[in-house]
């Protein structure tokens, strides 16, 4: 269970003495799954996503169950990216509601594809089992569209720690609410990763946009969480 978090703080810092993100020893009200569940989970992500192995366990395990659960594809697998340009995912984990992952597909030769399927569990706890809502060939929306807010968003030089850093240096853990995970796969193989919770996204317009656009591309309606830390529409 989500809520029931708990964070042992640690700084984390290169060879160099450069902060390279914080570590969190993360438990949880649930049971701890096993190792063969646990490996499955986790082989959802590269390893070079996380700072250090706290962080790659409790959110490596939460974050691939519930991709797991809805069957989704690995970006991690060694041959996750043959035929892609590039591949998208957002994975949205409300609390005490069914997560949903919305994908989209660029290949190298023919149509985008978005994907979006859901589960019948929730997002803070078991996930269930998939439910798949609909796959279709991208139209209305150009790819172009998604790379420009990626880029906008600077994903690739986000720190993925277990929660953001404030400018302050101050470290902002929240409880219950909606986790967003989004990922992002190159041509080359190479994956990238952030996640923040609604309670962090104040101000982070890209992010905020990038999560926004994934939700007309899926044709779901955009979270009221997100709508309400934002004045006006997206890009404004």
């Amino acid at each position: 269970m989500v809520a029931a978090l708990v964070l042992a703080l640690v700084q984390v810092t290169s060879p160099s003495g450069a902060s390279v993100g914080v570590c969190a020893s993360a438990t949880s009200a649930e049971s701890a799954p096993s190792a063969r569940e646990m490996s499955l989970n986790l082989a959802y992500f590269s390893k070079s996503l996380w700072p250090c192995e706290h962080n790659r366990q409790f959110y490596g395990d939460w974050y691939g169950k519930h991709l797991r659960a809805m069957e989704e594809p690995s970006f991690a697998a060694v041959d996750a990216a043959r035929g892609y340009s590039r591949r998208y995912r957002l994975l949205v984990l409300p609390t005490f509601t069914p997560a949903y992952a919305i994908r989209i597909d660029v290949p190298l030769h023919g149509p985008v594809r978005a994907t979006v399927v859901t589960e019948t569990g929730a997002g803070g706890y078991d996930p269930g089992n998939k439910v798949p809502l609909w796959s279709y060939e991208i139209r209305e929306h150009h790819p172009g569209e998604m790379d420009d807010m990626v880029r906008g968003a600077r994903i690739e030089n986000r720190t993925n720690g277990a929660e953001p850093e404030t400018p302050s240096g101050q470290i902002v853990v929240c409880g219950d609410g909606t986790r967003y995970v989004f990922e992002e796969l190159d041509a080359d193989g190479t994956q990238h990763l952030v996640s923040r919770h609604q309670c962090d996204l104040d101000g982070d317009r890209p992010m905020i946009d990038l999560f926004y656009h994934m939700h007309r591309i899926g044709r779901l309606t955009v979270p009221y969480e997100l709508m309400s830390v934002i004045a006006g529409p997206p890009g404004g």
